[in-house]
């Protein structure tokens, strides 16, 4: 396989984070690095998790695929709708001489494999829906 890409798929809480951190432990797997707009969750490392950036510095960033998503956050004990944007920069793509993993949607996947050619590795994570389930409500 010439571009070593691994692409990890699969619902919210099924170990997909879980999973990258136990390769980058035990193998020689890099990790890429998605930009976010949305705000860094409790735990996560700038630079590792995400790049969190603005709306403006996110619309500067040449990216091989992107996504928006509608969600709703909670400011001041409001309800408030919001827009978390994610993608994947060219840059993060440009070496790929050890094995890479990457976390995205569906549509992220088909659009990495093909601007990679093809040469990526797909795999659903896919765990039973009850463990799914506690596992989000313990986050929350």
């Amino acid at each position: 396989m010439k571009n070593k890409l691994l692409i990890l798929l699969g619902h919210s809480n099924c170990g997909k984070s879980y999973t990258v951190k136990e390769l980058l432990k035990t193998t020689n797997f890099k990790t890429c690095v998605s930009h976010t707009t949305r705000k860094k969750g409790i735990g996560e490392v700038e630079g590792v998790d995400y790049y969190y950036v603005t709306d403006d510095e996110f619309d500067k960033i040449k990216f091989v695929e992107k996504r928006e998503y509608n969600t709703f956050e909670n400011i001041n004990g409001k309800k408030t709708e919001a827009v978390w944007k994610y993608g994947l920069s060219e840059i993060e793509l440009k070496d790929l001489s050890k094995p890479r993993v990457v976390i995205v949607d569906l549509h992220g996947a088909m659009e990495l494999s093909e601007y990679l050619n093809n040469e990526v590795v797909i795999v659903y994570l896919e765990i039973d829906e009850k463990i799914r389930m506690d596992r989000a409500l313990s986050r929350n």
